[in-house]
């Protein structure tokens, strides 16, 4: 009796383990669709706007290699890597020039179906590129 009980808690344990999302990334995977706001400048005794542009996309947001990294697809030619630090934050951060961004990088999930994300970075100084990214996750049918 006392080894059935010993390998039902085991069976439980190692059930609710495997329950958990180890993954936290995982509830942002799928399709979405990116509004962006495209800004060329340059620094000319300040940073003044040059062009501006707005691109809507039908995304997606994958998995990265590591179990903290997001891979996402903004529009057809820009893809981001960025990492979310834990299950606890909400924030966006950028994987140091692995993605398009060479500068600052910004940004934040609301909830599982909402996201934004700002870059910014010098394609050669004095030019210089922003991307405001408004991202709304697709529902499933």
């Amino acid at each position: 009796m006392n080894r059935i009980r010993i390998i039902a808690t085991t069976l439980t344990v190692l059930l609710f383990f495997t329950g958990c999302d180890k993954y936290h990334r995982n509830k942002y995977t799928g399709d979405w669709d990116f509004v962006t706001e495209i800004v060329q400048c340059q620094y000319l005794d300040g940073w003044k706007e040059i062009e501006r542009e707005t691109v809507y996309y039908a995304g997606k947001i994958s998995s990265g290699t590591y179990e903290n990294e997001l891979i996402i697809q903004y529009t057809e030619n820009d893809i981001e890597r960025v990492s979310i630090p834990d299950t606890k934050s909400t924030g966006i951060y950028s994987k140091n020039g692995l993605g398009n961004s060479k500068g600052a990088t910004s940004g934040s999930f609301e909830g599982e179906n909402r996201m934004y994300l700002h870059l910014c970075w010098n394609d050669n100084f004095p030019n210089g590129k922003i991307h405001y990214i408004s991202g709304f996750k697709k529902s499933k049918k």
